[in-house]
Parts: structure tokens; sequence; C-alpha cells
């Protein structure tokens, strides 16, 4: 499966690391060369593959939201338990369940988003997609490889389970209600030209944020998946200068 597998550092235990989380549809290959620049930083790393990705498109048919959660949140207990500290990077859907670990533990260090999933859609497109999973139907357009560098693939999936996506949907309401209780810093890149999740996500974030030092810094030539575009040296870099601090 080569990127589509799960990505460990050989030494965990004992270490500073870093639990880092792909988007919808996509697989570890998204945050395989963020996870390895970090290494060279020092840094351990756990890239997971979510439940029902990574395979085939069917394996997300009956997967959803609280799947995905459970699986970080076992591994992120884990990890807290063993290492030494525990910072967080999401990119897309990734981003929703690293905040949903902030509001709901205490004990992690900062966190980096990319181009985070926060806003819900409007009521009309989740009513829309509804109604279109009851026709019969299970699958839209794929999202995958939202990317302006044209020498650049990401693995994912070429369609979108709309019952899983319903899911993540409906998952997000609360977790806006609940950011104003995150405490952690929080880096957060946000690409100017987004064709999966519009930039009012991160201002969302922004102005939903009471106790947490947020930092954001903007993409100008990179589309949704940033860490494989023209701003992943960027990112890289300014990912493992925060977790130094």
């Amino acid at each position: 499966m080569g990127g589509k597998d799960a990505y460990f550092s050989a030494q965990l235990d004992g270490r500073d690391a870093v639990l880092m989380v792909h988007g919808f549809t996509g697989s570890p290959h998204s945050l395989l060369g963020v996870a390895k620049y970090l290494e060279t930083g020092g840094l351990s790393v756990a890239l997971p593959l979510l439940p029902g990705h990574g395979t085939s498109v069917e394996d997300l048919f009956n997967i959803g939201f609280d799947d995905w959660y459970s699986c970080v949140v076992e591994l992120a207990l884990r990890l807290l338990g063993s290492c030494t500290r525990v910072d967080l990077f999401g990119l897309s859907m990734g981003g929703a369940l690293v905040l949903k670990l902030l509001e709901s533990f205490r004990g992690f260090g900062r966190a980096v988003l990319v181009n985070p999933l926060i806003e819900p859609p409007a009521p009309s497109f989740i009513e829309l997609l509804g109604s279109i999973l009851k026709s019969g139907i299970n699958t839209a357009p794929g999202i995958a490889s939202d990317i302006a560098r044209p020498d650049a693939m990401e693995f994912g999936y070429p369609q979108t389970p709309i019952r899983a996506a319903l899911s993540m949907f409906e998952a997000l309401p609360k977790i806006v209600d609940d950011l104003g209780t995150i405490e952690n810093e929080i880096l957060l890149f946000s690409s100017r030209q987004d064709h999966v999740v519009p930039s009012s996500s991160g201002d969302l974030l922004a102005g939903s944020l009471d106790g947490a030092k947020l930092e954001r810094l903007w993409l100008e030539k990179s589309f949704h998946v940033a860490t494989l575009d023209f701003d992943a040296d960027f990112i890289n870099s300014k990912s493992l200068e925060f977790f130094r601090r």
C-alpha cells in the first residue's frame, strides 16, 4: 500500500511525540512528508490509518466519525501514558478530530492544523446529501488531490461516501460549541484557495477560541492538501519550529 499505510517512528516511548491525523477519504500519505521532517528535528511521530481508509471506498460505507474518533482517542491515550510530551497535527477532517481531542482531554501540548474542517455545511446541503442517499446512491464525486502543484497527487478515494460524510458533518456543531474550552497553543495554516474546505472554517476557529493562543499563517500557493503542495516546505519548517518552542 506504500504511503497509504500507517507510519510510526521506531521509538515512541519516553520521547516527545506528535500524533498526526489525516483527512476524510485520504490516507497517511498526505502527512508522510511532514512526519519524516519532524523526525529529522528529533520528534517521534504516530500517523495512523483511520478506519475505512486506505483500501476501497466501499469500506467507508458503514464507518463514521465515531469510529475515527475512537481510533484517535485510543492511540492518543496510549501516547499520553508513554511519551514525555504529545503534540497534535491535523489536516482537514483530521483537524476536527484533533480539536475534539483538545476539548475532551487535558495533557496535550501544542497543535498544528492545516485547512481544518470545522464549519458545518448549510442545512440545505446536508438535506440534499440525505435525499441522494435515500435514493440508493452511496457516493458523491471525490474530494482527494485538491493540489495546485501539477506533479503531486494524494492517495485518496475517487468517490466520497455519503453516509460517512453525513456522520462527519453531524459531529461538527458540538465541536464548534466546545471550542472555547481549548487552552492549548494552536498554529493554523489556511490556504487562500481551497476547493474543499472554505477559509471561513478557519475564521470560525479563530473567532471561537477563548483561552487558546492562535497563530494563523496564510498559504498563498497551495490548495486544500497543502502538505503535498507548493507550501509543503514552509509548513514543515514552521511546524517543527512551533513544536520545538
